[in-house]
């Protein structure tokens, strides 16, 4: 009874997701795609690739792949928009009064990309149909229900070997190495998204997804930092360069202020025991 109810409920914010996505589509209305619509349906796409997984693994949903594949393509679109928006923010908020001429000029820069990438966000948002999407996951539902109950305790599987992937990360000392700060987010992401899938009504997940939230929130602006120092690299002007100086110096420094504020309390930070 207990996998039964757990199993419906994995049902229903499954299609809730997918409703959510026709919503955040529709509210894209007008190009180039603003930047906060942008950054909810990227996260959605994320914790619905999530969601196919766990049907692969419980329902034996195989025709699921293709659909996870097309979430993939259209996720990755979805970043490289909003890895620009993040830059051109960071530019605007932090750098245009420190380097005026030098961050103008990125900024000039960057929205070129962005129109770029927004060109190739249409093409992969008219191929993604939600609305198909919708109906065949009502139908796999509806076909393989039992072998979802039967199957369900495989949910808890995976989300311990999503939790194992980020205790690899961390190290046996429990601290967080030099080189593998973005491999440690990449792998909180997916152990987050693990969580949210069996969120609904277990108290304990929900703990663990704030303490989660509070890392990722702290990796993620040093991340931003390297990326807009590899942006700024990657257009290649040497008007840029102390710009780019800059950038690195504050990546550095936020990586040194991560690892001297959590040093040894890691797995406390993200929830891990």
């Amino acid at each position: 009874m207990k996998n039964k109810s757990a199993a419906r409920r994995f049902e229903a914010e499954v299609l809730d997701k997918v409703g959510k996505l026709r919503e955040y589509r529709k509210s894209l209305s007008a190009e180039p795609f603003d930047a906060e619509g942008v950054h909810k349906m990227r996260v959605l796409t994320r914790r619905l690739r999530e969601t196919f997984s766990f049907i692969q693994i419980t329902a034996d949903g195989k025709e699921i792949a293709g659909w996870a594949r097309k979430t993939k393509r259209l996720t990755r679109a979805l970043g490289r928009c909003r890895s620009l928006d993040v830059s051109l923010g960071l530019l605007r908020g932090e750098f245009v009064r420190s380097h005026p001429a030098a961050a103008r000029t990125a900024m000039r820069e960057l929205e070129r990309e962005r129109r770029d990438e927004t060109r190739l966000l249409v093409k992969e948002l008219k191929r993604f149909k939600a609305n198909r999407l919708r109906r065949e996951l009502r139908r796999l539902f509806e076909e393989k229900r039992g072998r979802l109950d039967r199957h369900w305790r495989r949910a808890g599987e995976k989300l311990e070997k999503r939790r194992g992937a980020v205790v690899r990360k961390l190290g046996s000392r429990n601290q967080l190495k030099k080189g593998r700060m973005h491999e440690l987010r990449v792998e909180m992401k997916k152990y987050r998204y693990s969580l949210e899938v069996l969120a609904s009504g277990n108290a304990s997940y929900g703990k663990r997804l704030r303490a989660l939230k509070t890392g990722q929130r702290l990796l993620g602006r040093w991340h931003d930092y390297q990326v807009l120092a590899g942006q700024l690299r990657g257009i290649g002007r040497g008007a840029l360069r102390p710009l780019e100086k800059e950038v690195r110096r504050r990546e550095e420094a936020s990586r040194r202020a991560l690892l001297e504020r959590f040093k040894g309390n890691w797995k406390d930070v993200i929830g891990i025991r």
